[in-house]
């Protein structure tokens, strides 16, 4: 996934970032290709009103969410 400086960098801080089994960077809980979904809404944000299918972007939104809120609580 290509990600900017400053997109790695934020989302590197929030923990929203993983490498998947064959090392290529994704967000955590969702695999390559739904993580390259997912960058191109990112990108696209601003023109949501365009979007083919503004429902796939909350399905990958709260799964990827749920992953990485539950990788970045402690462990007791």
């Amino acid at each position: 996934m290509d990600l900017t400086k400053n997109e790695l960098a934020y989302f590197s801080d929030i923990g929203a970032l993983e490498h998947d089994a064959f090392g290529r960077l994704v967000f955590i809980g969702l695999s390559y290709v739904e993580s390259w979904e997912l960058k191109c809404f990112h990108d696209t944000y601003l023109q949501q009103e365009q979007w083919a299918n503004p429902e796939r972007y909350v399905e990958l939104m709260v799964r990827h969410e749920r992953a990485r809120l539950q990788c970045n609580q402690p462990q007791h």
